[in-house]
C-alpha cells in the first residue's frame, strides 16, 4: 500500500481561493479539491492520502474539521486542525465530534509560535488520544523562527505520550 502522508484539500467552493493564498515559491499540484486529489492518487498509484486541514483563525476550526471529517475514509485519512485561540476543550470537542484522531499545526499560517503557552495547553490535552503533525521550519516567506526544530524537540521532551510528526524540518 502506498500512502501519501501530506496533502491539503478544501471544499470545492473555496479551493481556488485557498490555493491562491499559497506560497509563491512552491509548485502546486492539483486543483485543491477532494475530486482532484482522488484523480491524482489514481494516476499515481496512491492507495490512501492523509488530508491535512489548517484553520488560520480560531473561527475556522469547526468548519475545517467538519469538512475533513466528512471525507471518504476508504481513500483519505483526515487530520483535523486546532488553534490555540480556542480552549483545549473546544479544540478537542471539535476533533471528537468529527471522529478525527489527529491534527495539523502550521504556526506560520496560523500566526502563533510553538512555545505559545495556550498551544502547549491544547497539546497537553491531546496526549494519549490524538496525534499531531507540525510544520517545522521556514516557509511562506518566513524564516521559521516561530517553529524551529529546537522548539519541536522541546515539545517532544515536555509532552511525553504525545504522538508528534514533524513536517519539513527546515522548510519547503
Amino acid at each position: 500500500m502506498i500512502i501519501d502522508a501530506h496533502a491539503h484539500a478544501w471544499p470545492d467552493a473555496i479551493a481556488t481561493k485557498a490555493l491562491g493564498a499559497g506560497v509563491s515559491t512552491m509548485e502546486l499540484f492539483g486543483d485543491g479539491t477532494i475530486a482532484g486529489l482522488l484523480a491524482s492518487m489514481e494516476r499515481s498509484g496512491i492507495d490512501r492520502t492523509v488530508v491535512l486541514a489548517v484553520a488560520n483563525t480560531p473561527e475556522q476550526v469547526e468548519r475545517a474539521n467538519a469538512f475533513v471529517g466528512g471525507i471518504d475514509r476508504t481513500h483519505f485519512i483526515p487530520f483535523g486542525t486546532i488553534h490555540p485561540g480556542l480552549s483545549p476543550e473546544d479544540n478537542l470537542a471539535s476533533l471528537r465530534a468529527h471522529d478525527i484522531h489527529a491534527a495539523k499545526l502550521h504556526p506560520l499560517f496560523q500566526h502563533y509560535a510553538l512555545d505559545d503557552p495556550a498551544l502547549f495547553a491544547v497539546l497537553d490535552a491531546m496526549r494519549g488520544e490524538f496525534a499531531v503533525t507540525i510544520h517545522v521550519g521556514a516557509g511562506g516567506g518566513q524564516d521559521g523562527a516561530i517553529c524551529s526544530p529546537a522548539m519541536l524537540a522541546h515539545l517532544v521532551r515536555e509532552l511525553p505520550g504525545l504522538d508528534i510528526i514533524g513536517c519539513h524540518l527546515g522548510g519547503y
